[in-house]
Parts: C-alpha cells; structure tokens; sequence
C-alpha cells in the first residue's frame, strides 16, 4: 500500500471524483481500490489520486483523480493520496496514519 503513497491525511486541492460506469465505490480492499483508482488516474494522465476507506465515509466516491499535485490536509485522517507516475513515494508527514 506504500508504493506511490504522497501522503496520508492530505488531498489534492483540485480534484474530481471518479462517478458512474468507472465508479470505484464497490471495491472495499484498500490494495484493489489503490490499482483500480490508479490504473484510471493514469489512463486520464492525472498526476496523482485520493483513495478514503469506506469506513471514511467519502459522500460521492472513495477515488479521486487530482488536476494537478498541489496538496492541503484533508478533513478526513483517511485520505491517502498517490502519486500515479512515479515509483518512488515521498516520506508521509510524521504521525499520519497508515494504510493497512
């Protein structure tokens, strides 16, 4: 779950989220949401993603696709956000949650 994270706690400051045929909502294992939300970030050329565990209650999806890599802290402490390019995952901010 640590290969590509950006950052636990924080999301993108511009993003949209992924609805309909594509809708990633029914996928409750945080790997297979990671690879579903990530495989659609880099279909759509997006530079990175936001994935929220069911269990952070996410109103319209548990996957969002960023517009660009600018980042603010999320209001919910389940936000994991991923870089969709690169292989290489920068440090998370100490004492932010982990993905299990």
């Amino acid at each position: 779950m640590e290969e590509n994270l950006q950052s636990a706690g924080m999301t993108c400051v511009n993003k949209t989220p992924v609805e309909g045929k594509e809708c990633t909502r029914g996928i409750t294992d945080l790997i297979k949401l990671k690879d579903a939300c990530g495989a659609l970030a880099k279909e759509g050329k997006k530079p990175m993603f936001v994935i929220y565990p069911k269990e952070a209650g996410a109103a319209a999806s548990n996957c969002w696709l960023c517009d660009s890599t600018d980042l603010r802290k999320s209001e919910m402490n389940q936000a994991f956000v991923y870089n969709s390019v690169s292989a290489t995952p920068a440090p998370a901010p100490s004492g932010a949650a982990k993905p299990a």
